[in-house]
């Protein structure tokens, strides 16, 4: 089957109803943007009217035709008009002017009119004016209807928009959500801190007020061995410093610590840096009780490029000793 008698079977199960609501709205649209389509459409329209008219339709299409196409009023009228040209056609045929070869209704309206009948003429000649009057009103149908799928797809470019400016918004609170959660949590373990050191006998009570703070520069993984970090039994915590390589400038930073052999410890989230001596670095508060005497850890530090995007900016290595 080629493309123009695809399209035509198309066409007519179209103006049968037989097509389902996506094949419908799918084929109305190449319609409405193709004009040749559109005419195919209009001549399938007329030879199926012709064949109900002459009862040329089987029992299932002549029902599907009377209740899916006589719905339209437009199509009622052109019903109506086919069978007056049928019966002018049969009044022909009785005076012995009627062709062998069976005609269209439209083929038929043509001959009427050059039949030297006047008053038949003239009759036609009307309903011909009234064919073409319902072809300029189905034109401007048809453009109406081109305007308003139109109209649908601005509207539906603008919902996207809307769409586009609700997720972006709803990113952005989330992130902002984090960050709070993140300055909430720093506060509870600020306060379990002092709730610890203020338990100490006063003579401990100085040195473990200050954690101890210890700075740490990133290096590649294994080029260089870990800092030694010596801390005190008495104190609660220790504070580091990680230095920024030049260019790490991100909104937000994330640090995980683990152990040299992978065992996760804790992480910190939507860490803010700054300045040191002329340094970039982002600070964090470890617990003491945390980490372990002995121990070789690593702090992985990222730069948080997006809602769902972390980029690794460098690593930094410690060995732990309590005295």
């Amino acid at each position: 089957m080629n493309v123009k008698a695809g399209n035509e079977r198309q066409a007519v199960e179209y103006l049968l109803g037989e097509l389902t609501e996506v094949e419908q709205a799918r084929l109305e649209e190449r319609f409405f943007h193709d004009p040749e389509l559109s005419e195919l459409l209009s001549e399938a329209e007329d030879d199926l009217i012709d064949q109900y008219v002459r009862e040329e339709l089987s029992g299932p299409e002549r029902e599907r035709f009377e209740r899916h196409s006589l719905i339209s009023e437009r199509r009622r009228e052109k019903v109506e008009f086919a069978r007056a040209l049928l019966q002018a056609e049969k009044a022909t045929a009785a005076e012995g002017v009627y062709s062998q070869k069976p005609l269209s209704w439209w083929q038929a309206m043509l001959s009427a009119l050059r039949a030297p009948r006047p008053a038949l003429s003239y009759s036609l000649a009307a309903a011909a004016l009234l064919f073409l009057l319902g072809g300029l009103w189905l034109f401007s149908e048809i453009r109406q209807l081109r305007r308003e799928v139109a109209q649908m797809e601005a509207d539906r470019q603008t919902r996207e928009r809307q769409n586009d400016q609700l997720r972006d918004q709803t990113i952005e609170q989330r992130l902002r959500s984090d960050e709070l959660a993140a300055q909430r949590e720093k506060l509870e373990q600020e306060l379990a801190l002092l709730k610890e050191q203020a338990k100490l006998p006063d003579s401990e009570k100085r040195s473990a007020l200050t954690p101890l703070a210890f700075i740490l520069s990133p290096s590649s993984r294994g080029s260089e061995g870990p800092k030694k970090l010596i801390l005190p039994s008495t104190a609660q915590a220790v504070r580091l410093q990680l230095n920024l390589n030049s260019g790490d400038d991100y909104r937000a930073y994330q640090i995980r610590l683990q152990t040299s052999s992978g065992k996760q410890i804790r992480s910190w989230n939507q860490l803010k840096a700054s300045s040191a001596r002329d340094v970039r670095a982002v600070f964090i508060t470890v617990p003491a009780e945390l980490l372990s005497s002995g121990v070789q850890y690593e702090l992985t530090l990222s730069g948080v490029a997006g809602p769902n995007r972390l980029d690794d900016l460098g690593y930094y290595y410690f060995n732990l000793q309590k005295n």
